[in-house]
Formats: structure tokens, C-alpha cells, sequence
């Protein structure tokens, strides 16, 4: 059981959920934003509908490297 459970946590997700916990508001759009970048349009869609319902509400206009040309 243990083993099940560790091998879960270590998902790709689930590591960047936990940083998410661990950081204050303002580091937690810089790591939202820096995922985004990452990911294609779609799946920037699917995370940012996940954190809203796990009741993150992601802000861009608060993190000015998002509006960076």
C-alpha cells in the first residue's frame, strides 16, 4: 500500500501541486505561469480549470512576466 501510494505522489501533477502548496500567492503565480509556458493551449486550459476547482484562482495580470513580449 505504501509503495502505491508513493508511486502516485511522484506524478508529474502531483509534485507541481505540491509546490503550489508550499509557496505564498505571489510565487505561486510565477510557478503557474512558468507550467503554462510549457504545456500547449489545451492542457493550459485543462490546469488552469483544475487549480480553480481545487480552489486556486490563477491571476496573470498579477505576474508581469506573462504580459513580457
Amino acid at each position: 500500500m505504501a509503495e502505491e501510494r508513493t508511486t502516485k505522489s511522484v506524478a508529474p501533477f502531483h509534485m507541481f501541486m505540491d509546490a503550489l502548496a508550499k509557496a505564498d500567492k505571489s510565487n505561486r503565480n510565477k510557478l503557474i505561469t512558468d507550467e503554462l509556458a510549457l504545456i500547449n493551449s489545451d492542457e493550459q486550459v485543462k490546469l488552469v480549470n483544475e487549480l480553480r476547482s481545487r480552489g486556486i484562482n490563477y491571476i496573470p495580470s498579477e505576474n508581469r512576466r506573462f504580459y513580457e513580449v
